[in-house]
């Protein structure tokens, strides 16, 4: 046995050119998957953490019906005592922070032009406990609870050619169907990096909210962090099991993932579409290796009669062959692993610059620097498809090779 891979490894040295050429399909393919997956993990974490950021929260509360009817905003259908609520969840140890919210629908004017937005009034303190809107601020200052202002994002603005300290009409209909509208300074302009919410998203406090929308102290949203997107589930188990079954029946708790249903569908069609394309790039990788090791067996045929002519049996020829193939192998997957490393490294560190353009074409708020994330999954894989590819390569010609008669064999030029 010992001997065999002996005479392997010496194969793999004397035959550089083709060993190379086998390291390089391989060591090619293990690079491209150990560096794109960190980078694609980056992604998919940015994404989920901007969501839960920008948008959702971990857990939502609404009362039963209002998701059904959410695309209208609906004044109408809100939750029964919410602060008592609030008060009872926010003790809860899994919770981290709990923020009521009204969502409406409405439109912002400069006295020349209108615009639709989607409004969100907010509790400003509790509500910088949850969501980065502070962060987000580039002009002007966050809200105050008491503010009778707004904070609009950059791309609004330059819409309404607006900027901090100019005033906008705001109009909506009250919980009763009645119109009304309220004057408010701009406080502040945020920029996310994602249009949806620049050019479409207002926020104002919910004091200023409660009397503009006539809505008696009530509220149609409440918000929870978990301290995490990774606490999601315990957190949402928590508050299911602490709720009586009485307040349960009256109101709807649900994870976060329920509202990026979207962007949840994009990541396994985009996980599909990587592994097809890594199934290709592997098969790609084995059939050059069949075809250079099957030129390697034509070439070496006068060798392969001698071996058997002195007694290697057919399976000690077969065995040579596949143990070139494991060769070459693993030192295509140490070459992949060392480079991939050194590029996962870069996205981890430094990151990679996204193009103005591809945030017109996302439905996720995304950095504009996208950062890698290494897993160790990665190189289990990609240490088992390089093998496994190396292994199916060299397994038909090392069955070529052991099917040899000796006699046809030397006779080969």
């Amino acid at each position: 046995m010992k001997t065999y891979w002996q005479v392997a490894a010496r194969n793999v040295w004397r035959q550089k050119r083709r060993s190379i050429l086998n390291i390089i399909a391989i060591s090619v393919n293990i690079f491209a998957i150990v560096a794109y997956t960190s980078f694609y993990r980056g992604w998919i974490v940015n994404s989920f953490q901007n969501i839960t950021d920008y948008q959702t929260g971990h857990v939502q509360i609404h009362a039963n019906g209002f998701l059904k009817e959410e695309r209208r905003a609906p004044l109408d259908i809100n939750i029964e005592k919410s602060l008592d609520l609030k008060e009872k969840i926010k003790k809860l140890p899994k919770v981290t922070a709990v923020a009521r919210r009204i969502e409406f629908a409405g439109s912002v004017s400069n006295m020349m032009d209108t615009i639709n937005v989607m409004g969100v009034a907010i509790e400003p303190e509790d509500e910088a406990k949850i969501f980065v809107r502070k962060d987000a601020i580039i002009e002007g200052s966050y809200l105050k609870a008491n503010d009778e202002g707004i904070l609009i994002g950059d791309k609004l603005a330059k819409n309404l050619n607006v900027g901090v300290g100019d005033y906008l009409n705001l109009y909506s209909q009250t919980k009763f169907n009645t119109h009304n509208l309220v004057e408010v300074e701009i406080k502040g302009i945020f920029s996310y990096g994602f249009d949806y919410m620049d050019k479409n998203f207002v926020f104002i406090p919910l004091k200023l909210a409660d009397q503009f929308l006539d809505m008696g102290g009530d509220v149609n949203e409440m918000v929870i962090s978990a301290g995490s997107h990774h606490k999601t589930i315990a957190a949402f188990e928590e508050i299911n099991t602490a709720l009586s079954p009485e307040t349960l029946k009256k109101i709807e708790v649900s994870p976060w993932t329920a509202f990026a249903q979207g962007v949840m569908e994009d990541i396994e069609s985009d996980s599909i579409s990587m592994v097809i394309l890594f199934g290709i790039l592997v098969a790609m990788a084995i059939f050059g290796i069949i075809n250079t090791m099957s030129m390697n067996v034509m070439e070496r045929s006068r060798e392969i009669g001698t071996l058997r002519a002195i007694g290697i049996t057919r399976k000690g020829i077969s065995r040579i062959f596949l143990y070139e193939a494991i060769i070459t192998g693993i030192i295509a997957i140490l070459i992949g692993w060392f480079f991939g490393s050194l590029l996962s490294a870069y996205l981890t560190f430094h990151g990679l610059p996204m193009p103005a353009e591809f945030f017109e074409n996302v439905n996720v708020p995304v950095d504009k620097v996208m950062y890698g994330v290494p897993g160790i999954t990665e190189y289990i894989g990609t240490g088992i498809l390089g093998l496994v590819a190396a292994l199916i390569g060299g397994y038909f010609p090392a069955r070529k090779a052991a099917k040899m008669k000796v006699v046809d064999a030397l006779n080969k030029i």
